[in-house]
């Protein structure tokens, strides 16, 4: 991650963040600091879900199986029709992902 904000923020925009000819010391050092601060934000996130006990992984699973069927259904209509117009596919998106917030809101709820 460290790398790809370096080579793909970073020195894409140089003149934004007013860089005036960076060497690659700099961007090695730049690397580093994001490295290490990536990586303190992975162990406190990870110590907020060992944290947060079993409600936490049950809503991500949930939510990934709210938005991952319909982006499935997506991909293969991309893949495998080629006359889809892009404003049906995000309609049936959308639609896609209200039909399985309905159902998992009616399991949650009970009824």
């Amino acid at each position: 991650m460290a790398t790809c904000l370096v080579t793909d923020i970073l020195i894409p925009n140089e003149a934004f963040f007013r860089l005036n000819n960076p060497s690659d010391k700099f961007y090695t050092i730049v690397t580093k600091v994001a490295s290490v601060c990536f990586g303190l934000a992975c162990l406190g996130m990870s110590y907020i879900a060992a944290s947060a006990g079993e409600g936490l992984l049950q809503a991500a699973l949930s939510l990934f199986g709210i938005l991952g069927g319909p982006n499935m259904a997506v991909f293969f209509l991309g893949a495998m029709v080629p006359f889809a117009e892009p404003i049906g596919v995000f309609i049936a998106d959308i639609l896609g992902v209200g039909v399985a917030f309905w159902v998992q809101k009616s399991n949650f709820c009970g009824s």
